[in-house]
């Protein structure tokens, strides 16, 4: 059983760093939501409370391991990979409203692309021997290398590239430079969270003691710093 493991970093980071990140990603969250309800916060809003979504789902995938309910394991499971994976695309509908690109991304047009985006994401459940869950290692996720492979296409192709390419255009059109430090401050935050994307995911799949203690405290606080880092960016002042 988890509890019976010898693996106390595993513990700390879902019992207690996690919940903790859920917690001030949900208070982010409330905070752009009640400065202002337009597209944009809103768009933000759902980025925070769905990545909030997901650290609660892993939790609970967990403690579902506890009680070897197999149903709960694997849909808490695949609720977990849904929601990290689905969250970021808000980051890209973020910058497509900060672009003021309205005129052409209409509200219908932001629908489609959403939903697009939760279709995609769907894929991850189609993927053959994508990740392994036993009873021998306590149900630790370990994905296998085409599995990774295939994240790290879909992480780069509809994440990566898009957020790159209107960040960059999103800094150009920006003249104050006062409001380029606020800018850097988000895209710094948005590239932090990417790459905690790319390490995750590794995370699962190299089984190297050293590198999984390291990535559990190197990722907690680039979640940490990439949630501020887009607030103070520009989140408060939507």
């Amino acid at each position: 059983m988890i509890f019976q493991t010898d693996d106390w970093s595993r513990l700390l980071l879902i019992f207690i760093i996690q919940p903790i990140i859920a917690i001030l990603f949900c208070f982010l969250a409330y905070k752009v939501i009640k400065r202002n309800r337009n597209r944009g916060s809103l768009t933000l809003t759902a980025f925070y409370l769905v990545s909030a979504s997901s650290l609660v789902s892993n939790t609970v995938f967990v403690i579902s391991s506890v009680f070897n309910e197999l149903f709960f394991i694997y849909l808490f499971y695949y609720m977990t990979i849904y929601l990290l994976l689905f969250s970021p695309t808000f980051i890209v509908l973020f910058m497509n409203v900060l672009l003021k690109l309205e005129e052409t991304f209409t509200n219908t047009k932001y629908l489609i692309t959403l939903i697009l985006f939760a279709l995609f994401c769907v894929l991850i459940f189609f993927f053959p021997d994508g990740f392994t869950l036993s009873s021998i290692n306590n149900y630790r996720p370990i994905y296998s290398v085409p599995f990774l492979i295939f994240l790290y296409i879909f992480i780069t192709v509809i994440i990566l590239l898009p957020t790159g390419y209107y960040s960059l255009r999103f800094f150009k059109s920006i003249e104050a430079q006062n409001l380029k430090v606020k800018a850097r401050y988000l895209i710094i935050g948005i590239f932090e969270l990417i790459f905690t994307l790319y390490g995750t995911v590794l995370f699962n799949t190299w089984t190297n003691p050293i590198f999984r203690s390291i990535w559990a405290l190197l990722a907690t606080l680039l979640l940490i710093t990439s949630a501020l880092l887009i607030y103070y960016g520009i989140g408060q002042n939507l």
